[in-house]
């Protein structure tokens, strides 16, 4: 292998194409492949430590998809969203879904995940399919978010060493007290789940 990761390493490690790897990496057609085969390949790639060219540049945005901008509880946790996201050096882009699932759909198919960070739903999701498969691509929070014992919450870095943070019960997240790049304490609460 090269001292830079490359397609072909990843390709050559997980038997599929360059073009496959391509794909896959960058959200196209994910219909097409196996889940177990996007899983193999975004595992190897994280592995090797492979950042597509648009990543290594860009991919500081949050997709922030919301039914209705005009509602004022909406505006409001959109205008929390772009100051928390400001503050951890990434900015924001807001789809409007106008409460219509044929938009979310459009909406999640057109995104470019080469340049997405993460995505934020103002509202429950109603692509539960296509959002537990992006998923796999990207981070996804939706408010009231429900989590199970076991699931990963958020990776904590530490003297260069990531540690996993995992959910010690099922429950809904009320409240992210930290965000990237916020040094934190022993015994410093992270999140509260009710």
């Amino acid at each position: 292998m090269s001292s830079k990761p490359t397609l072909r390493d990843i390709a050559e490690a997980t038997g599929v194409s360059t073009a496959s790897v391509s794909m896959i990496l960058n959200g196209k057609s994910l219909e097409r492949f196996s889940s177990q085969r996007v899983a193999s390949v975004l595992a190897e790639a994280e592995r090797i430590g492979y950042r597509t060219p648009s990543a290594r540049c860009s991919g500081k945005q949050i997709a922030v998809l919301s039914p209705s901008v005009s509602n004022p509880y909406h505006t409001k946790m959109i205008a929390g969203i772009d100051a928390a996201a400001h503050a951890a050096g990434y900015h924001i882009a807001i789809y409007n879904t106008y409460w219509n699932p044929r938009t979310e759909s459009h909406l999640l198919d057109s995104l470019d995940y080469s340049r997405v960070a993460g995505i934020i739903f103002a509202m429950t999701p109603t692509q539960t399919a296509k959002v537990r498969e992006l998923s796999r691509r990207v981070p996804i929070v939706a408010v009231g978010d429900r989590v199970g014992t076991g699931q990963r919450l958020m990776i904590l870095e530490a003297m260069k060493m990531e540690n996993n943070i995992d959910s010690d019960r099922e429950g809904t997240v009320k409240e992210i007290k930290v965000a990237t790049g916020d040094s934190v304490l022993e015994g410093d609460v992270l999140l509260t789940i009710e």
